[in-house]
């Protein structure tokens, strides 16, 4: 098993993990209430539950399929590590696309788009 010579990174891995999934939750339930201002007829208690709904059913579901994939997958850690990596990668591309009234993305492709239309070179 990986975590009998791994144990240490282990615990610290699990620990950051911990540390950033708390880091998330206060920005994320401002931008709730920056949502159910701007939806009428919503108010900020549909929209925490639906997010505690949503959290709950992840929580559950989440280390009951974890552990099915671990046990009955030949290289089930190294499944569980990918399919993390690729939620980790899934779940950025849309904050970066949908987050905040001005979302990165549209910032980004604004600053492209004023950027290529300019012929002469910026100096930063």
């Amino acid at each position: 098993m990986i975590l009998r010579s791994h144990l240490s990174l282990f615990v610290i891995a699990l620990a950051l993990e911990s540390l950033f999934v708390s880091a998330v939750i206060s920005p994320l339930a401002a931008e709730l209430a920056a949502v159910s201002r701007n939806i009428p007829g919503v108010g900020y208690a549909h929209v925490y539950g639906a997010f505690n709904l949503a959290y709950a059913v992840g929580t559950t579901i989440g280390p009951t399929i974890g552990g099915q994939i671990y046990n009955n997958v030949k290289a089930g850690w190294t499944v569980l590590c990918s399919v993390s990596t690729g939620l980790i990668a899934m779940c950025l591309a849309l904050a970066i696309r949908f987050t905040g009234d001005d979302p990165l993305w549209n910032q980004l492709a604004c600053r492209f788009i004023a950027g290529s239309a300019r012929d002469e070179p910026t100096i930063v």
